[in-house]
């Protein structure tokens, strides 16, 4: 579920004493590279269309209190609230945020990133999912290699340009016994902004 914080601040300007305002954003004081971050901005006694926000690293666009920011470049970020007035543009309130990459995406079978699992349950598994446990965004898994240990060696090494367990590599998780170890590794994940990371391996025992 997203979370939003509201910061509520106190500043002062030539059109307004001590007026609040407030800055939403789904995560507390932190924005992300290189996908859309929803904002939602209201200030007191202004109507959502008598101001705007822009900011100093990166685009926002949007309108009626309701925008999105998007930026490539980590670091920091301040979101400034401007207003027309006449035909100058003044700054009513600002807010600096944290701009953080993406974190590297989680990988899971059957919902765990390791452990014991029975043979069925794997042998019955779609494939590898992968998901960012901070941002909700798509993820797609490009690539993975799997061993298969038995009794201390490895009988099956292979590799995989997508996500999904074949029908022959379903058939051999059917044909594990217990104790054998599954092993995925060089795995490789796309998130939405393009940008594919190299994601931890995880290890399974057979029940």
């Amino acid at each position: 579920m997203k979370k939003s914080l509201t910061i509520i601040l106190s500043i002062a300007s030539s059109i307004a004493f001590c007026q609040k305002f407030s800055i939403s954003a789904d995560k507390m004081n932190i924005l992300y590279a290189g996908i859309p971050n929803p904002l939602t901005a209201v200030f007191e006694n202004l109507s959502c269309d008598s101001f705007f926000l822009t900011t100093n690293n990166g685009e926002i666009t949007g309108k009626d209190c309701r925008y999105e920011f998007w930026t490539i470049q980590v670091g920091e970020a301040t979101i400034f609230i401007q207003k027309k007035v006449n035909v100058d543009t003044i700054t009513i309130g600002k807010e600096k945020f944290r701009i953080k990459r993406i974190p590297k995406p989680i990988v899971q079978i059957d919902g765990i990133s390791g452990g014991e699992i029975g043979k069925l349950d794997l042998s019955i598994q779609w494939g590898i999912l992968a998901w960012h446990s901070e941002v909700c965004d798509k993820v797609v898994v490009t690539h993975f290699s799997i061993m298969i240990i038995h009794e201390g060696n490895p009988v099956l090494t292979s590799d995989s340009d997508s996500g999904e367990f074949t029908k022959s590599l379903k058939q051999q998780f059917y044909e594990l016994i217990s104790g054998d170890k599954v092993l995925f590794y060089n795995i490789k994940a796309r998130s939405g902004n393009g940008i594919i990371d190299d994601c931890d391996p995880i290890s399974f025992t057979i029940k």
